[in-house]
């Protein structure tokens, strides 16, 4: 099989790094975002049940978030994002379930990373976050009986993201130079001989 075949799938996949820095200048429109979620839409699920719901959360709206979620947990305080370089868009992916079973675990995986491809395709930056505030979430859903599972921050990006190889097993991220460095371990480690 030649591997090159996948050049512009690996290419998308290493861009594809989450920011936590954004232009607070640019927003992916609304029609941007429901594009990247009719992707997800199209994806694969488990059973093909479909239970996941999305909202859309952008505009004035978007600036409320911010405060709802963690960004940088590996980093020090004086390193995490300020208001300044918040997010200008999001997505919550939602279903009625409170609690994730196995296969809605792998639906939100799956919908999520198409999210993220698509945006990054598009230009965006983005971040999955799963430390948020739920109830200020549900507050901006206004929908009874869903549960947020998962935020996706998106925007324009403020700062590069690189992968660097995993050393001592250490899979914290961190800055250097402005930089965002996620360690990942070599693919030799990672394939069952």
């Amino acid at each position: 099989m030649d591997m090159k075949q996948f050049d512009g799938l690996r290419s998308l996949a290493t861009m594809c790094r989450t920011v936590r820095r954004y232009k607070t200048d640019s927003a992916p429109t609304r029609e941007e975002l429901l594009s990247f979620v009719d992707i997800a839409r199209i994806s694969p699920s488990a059973a093909n049940r479909q239970r996941l719901l999305y909202k859309i959360i952008s505009g004035e709206e978007a600036e409320r978030v911010f405060s709802m979620i963690s960004l940088g947990g590996y980093l020090p305080e004086d390193e995490r994002p300020t208001r300044d370089m918040r997010p200008t868009g999001y997505i919550v992916i939602l279903a009625k379930e409170t609690e994730p079973d196995t296969n809605l675990a792998i639906d939100i995986g799956i919908a999520a990373e198409s999210i993220v491809l698509a945006a990054c395709e598009a230009g965006y930056g983005s971040c999955m976050i799963r430390s948020f505030k739920r109830e200020g979430i549900l507050s901006l859903i206004k929908a009874e009986g869903l549960t947020p599972h998962l935020v996706i921050a998106l925007g324009k990006a403020s700062e590069c993201a690189r992968i660097i190889p995993m050393k001592d097993g250490d899979v914290r991220y961190y800055r250097d130079g402005g930089c965002n460095l996620v360690p990942k371990r070599d693919l030799c480690d990672v394939v069952v001989e």
